[in-house]
Order: structure tokens, then C-alpha cells, then sequence
């Protein structure tokens, strides 16, 4: 994503659209990252999900799955979706 010619921080638009909507998005957005430099962008949210991940990322995502593609993310998910209605 570029703004004003320069790349945007990947927490920068997700976090400034949740501080928009005055938290609305951010406690219904998720994100899927594998690694420490992720956790600012998951503090601000409601959901994370640690992809084949280091250590770090682990320890701090709400849920973790050890695979090599995004489609192993989404029976984890499905499942916490369902848990919150």
C-alpha cells in the first residue's frame, strides 16, 4: 500500500480505520502473520493467527496452526467465529 510516495506501515491503515470507526473494526478485524514484528498490529485487534510462525508470534496470537498455506487458518477460525456468536 503507498501513501503520499511512501509505503505504508502494514499496521498503519488497519489501525488508524479501527481508531475511525472508534474501535468498531478493530475489536472484529483479525489478521494472519508468522512473526514478532505482527504483535503491534494484533494488539490493536480482535483476533490473530500465528501462520507457521517463530516462537514469539506463538505465544502472543490468540490462535496458532502450523502449516504452510493459509488454508489450514480457516477451521481454526471457523471455530473461533462460531465460539463468539
Amino acid at each position: 500500500m503507498r501513501r503520499a510516495g511512501r509505503a505504508c506501515a502494514k499496521t498503519e491503515f488497519p489501525v488508524r480505520c479501527g481508531r475511525e470507526s472508534r474501535g468498531r473494526f478493530a475489536a472484529h478485524a483479525g489478521q494472519v502473520g508468522d512473526s514478532r514484528s505482527d504483535l503491534p498490529l494484533w494488539a490493536s485487534l480482535g483476533l490473530s493467527a500465528a501462520l507457521d510462525a517463530s516462537a514469539g508470534a506463538h505465544e502472543e496470537a490468540t490462535v496458532t496452526v502450523d502449516d504452510d498455506g493459509l488454508r489450514g487458518v480457516l477451521p481454526a477460525l471457523s471455530r473461533l467465529v462460531a465460539a463468539t456468536r
